[in-house]
């Protein structure tokens, strides 16, 4: 799937490969899972992009996103890791992460058309998530929560519809809950930063009541090579 990533043209955004000598680009479907990439993991994060104009454009994030995949800087990042461990008991290494957008918004652009996320969601995401087969899988915000929506063939009603209403897709409960950005803690409450996160935190300790006490798997084994592995068997299946 890495594969057909990167040889997919996206009119309006560019591909992760032709920006800064490649920064971002990876052997996976999105950057993120560079350093999560559990193929075995019982948890699944869907963010939005896997690589940012803006971040990229800087030499020493640059650096970081070109080792790790992603921004160790942002606030995004570094909230999740803390529900992550704090709820989940999971570090990122032991989750398995990808996001639905895995082309660049150009400089300025502001907007992605939603009719782009489902497109991306049904070619990419909803095969990971059949791939890994995790207990649950945790969308990120309303938009990446609409694309997995409408590409599991769901009817996305509001956002406020369908946080804390987790469904199940094969064998997978999803969960749509708010992004952990600054912009997904200061709207999941109108009171404010602090409402936002108090409002977040509970979502996830609902979403750590619905995994139990399962046990975690190892970490081991990771990389793209048993993703390939596991594309094949179903392939060879269907």
């Amino acid at each position: 799937m890495a594969r057909e990533r990167q040889v997919t043209e996206l009119e309006g955004f560019h591909s992760l490969g032709e920006l800064f000598g490649g920064a971002a680009e990876c052997q996976f479907v999105s950057p993120w899972t560079r350093a999560a990439g559990n193929i075995d993991a019982r948890v699944m994060v869907i963010g939005l992009e896997g690589a940012r104009y803006t971040e990229i454009a800087q030499i020493t994030v640059r650096n970081e996103v070109r080792q790790l995949g992603y921004n160790p800087f942002d606030r995004e990042h570094i909230y999740l890791d803390h529900l992550l461990q704090r709820y989940l008991g999971r570090h990122r290494s032991e989750c398995y992460l990808t996001t639905v957008l895995n082309h660049v918004r150009p400089k300025g652009v502001r907007t992605i058309p939603k009719r782009v996320l489902v497109e991306q969601a049904r070619r990419f995401t909803i095969a990971e998530i059949r791939i890994v087969r995790p207990a649950i899988a945790i969308c990120l915000g309303k938009l990446v929560s609409y694309g997995v929506l409408r590409a599991s063939g769901r009817i996305a009603r509001s956002f406020a519809d369908v946080r804390r209403r987790p469904f199940r897709f094969d064998e997978t409960l999803v969960w749509c809950v708010s992004a952990t950005g600054f912009h997904g803690l200061v709207t999941r409450r109108n009171g404010g930063f602090r409402a936002g996160r108090q409002a977040i935190e509970r979502d996830w300790e609902m979403i750590a009541g619905s995994m139990g006490n399962a046990p975690l798997r190892a970490a081991g084994g990771v990389g793209q090579a048993r993703i390939t592995e596991r594309v094949s068997d179903q392939r060879g299946t269907s």
